[in-house]
């Protein structure tokens, strides 16, 4: 049921990738270079779980909704990190408000950065879980939402389509 690149009539085809001439930046490779030339010492093992930074699994259903599911998880996380407090953020309303921005088609997929741009650029804030709760579907968005301000908010944003597990422990 979740197909992610693989198109399916039946469910949303979930990740989207870009064609391959959208998928270099130099902005961002140079910034992603920093970290591969970096010979900082890297430690044995890290997990985001046992520090306590990850919320509860969620399920996107038949919504091919998965880039959003994995913004807010991952935004989750470095707000933890970065604040000490745990918030439990909207992909309801990042999907909704984030449809037909560069790539983002609510249930039918969207880009695996599109939605960090998205915030990024619009500025966005988003809501609690609660509500704006997820519907498996897509849905209006409502600019009047409150906001779930745990201290801290997306800046800015880069991508590499040339990553490796290296790239990810300095990460």
């Amino acid at each position: 049921k979740k197909t992610g690149l693989v198109a399916n009539e039946e469910y949303g085809r979930g990740l989207i990738l870009p064609p391959m001439e959208e998928r270099y930046n130099p902005v961002a490779e140079a910034w992603f270079d920093q970290l591969r030339f970096d010979r900082s010492a890297i430690p044995d093992s890290y997990s985001s779980v046992d520090q306590g930074f990850v919320t509860e699994v969620k399920s996107q259903q038949t919504c091919g909704s998965c880039a959003a599911f994995a913004a807010v998880g991952s935004m989750e996380i470095c707000f933890a990190k970065l604040t000490g407090v745990h918030g439990d953020y909207s992909e309801q309303q990042l999907m909704d408000c984030g449809k037909g921005y560069k790539g983002n088609n609510g249930c039918k997929g969207a880009l695996p950065d599109s939605y960090f741009k998205f915030l990024h650029t619009t500025n966005l804030r988003l809501a609690h879980e609660s509500q704006a709760p997820y519907k498996n579907k897509e849905a209006q968005c409502y600019s009047k939402t409150p906001i779930y301000n745990q201290g801290a908010k997306i800046t800015g944003d880069h991508t590499t389509y040339d990553g490796d597990e290296e790239l990810i422990k300095k990460l």
